[in-house]
């Protein structure tokens, strides 16, 4: 049995694991089984068969989903394939008999040409399992920022008013006797008071503030350039 070292993929775009032996048929020596490291921590060894497999760039393609492979019946050795693990992977993969040994194609009829065929390969973008990878550190600490503040206050503050009031007779008759509590050309003094701002600031708690981390998920478009096999005929004239 030998020992390529290549990747196998699944119907469905999963790494299956390397292939790390291959089985041939009895009679045709033809490459019918891969034997696949899946590299679990079991350590299984997979089968899949490849009798339809497509060897591409990053790989070979069986027609199989990742959840057939992985359910198949293992090998007890490797190396080694028991016609009855045979026949349980055949009856698990659904191939029947007339896959298992492959059989010489039947000569053409007279009078009538062989049919070419020819597989074609295309390449296929594939991404592996994301993984939560740290990208950035952040820093927390509070500053003071200044902001300014108007607001408008009441204030206060007292103002002299002089009215015109009429005297009386009793007024006239001891401003003439000189006997009126005021003097002519007395002078008056008065204190007049007003409010005054006193601002005072304090610091005070306003706010709780909370940090934790949330993960977001974004759509992350990926661009690449496939390549694919074409097949052209060129003609020639007999």
């Amino acid at each position: 049995m030998q020992q390529p070292v290549r990747s196998c993929l699944s119907s469905d775009g999963v790494m299956l694991g390397s292939i790390v032996g291959i089985h041939r048929d009895a009679d045709t020596k033809g490459a019918r089984w891969a034997v696949l490291d899946s590299g679990d921590a079991e350590h299984r060894f997979l089968v899949v068969p490849i009798v339809q497999a497509i060897n591409q760039g990053d790989g070979l393609h069986v027609p199989y989903d990742a959840a057939q492979v992985l359910s198949a019946p293992v090998l007890g050795e490797p190396k080694r394939m028991y016609r009855s693990e045979e026949t349980a992977l055949i009856a698990h993969y659904g191939l029947g008999d007339g896959v298992t040994r492959q059989s010489s194609p039947a000569p053409p009829r007279p009078g009538t040409e062989p049919l070419l065929t020819m597989i074609r390969s295309e390449e296929r973008l594939s991404v592996s399992t994301l993984e939560w990878r740290p990208y950035q550190r952040l820093r927390i600490s509070k500053v003071i920022r200044t902001e300014e503040i108007t607001e408008v206050i009441t204030v206060r503050h007292e103002e002299l008013v002089i009215e015109d009031l009429p005297i009386s007779a009793v007024e006239r008759l001891e401003v003439s006797f000189g006997t009126a509590r005021l003097a002519a050309n007395e002078d008056i003094d008065m204190v007049l008071h007003r409010e005054e701002l006193v601002i005072h600031k304090r610091l005070v708690p306003y706010e709780h503030v909370r940090v934790r981390t949330v993960r977001v998920t974004a759509d992350w478009p990926i661009e690449a350039s496939l390549r694919k096999e074409r097949v052209d005929v060129e003609r020639e004239a007999l």
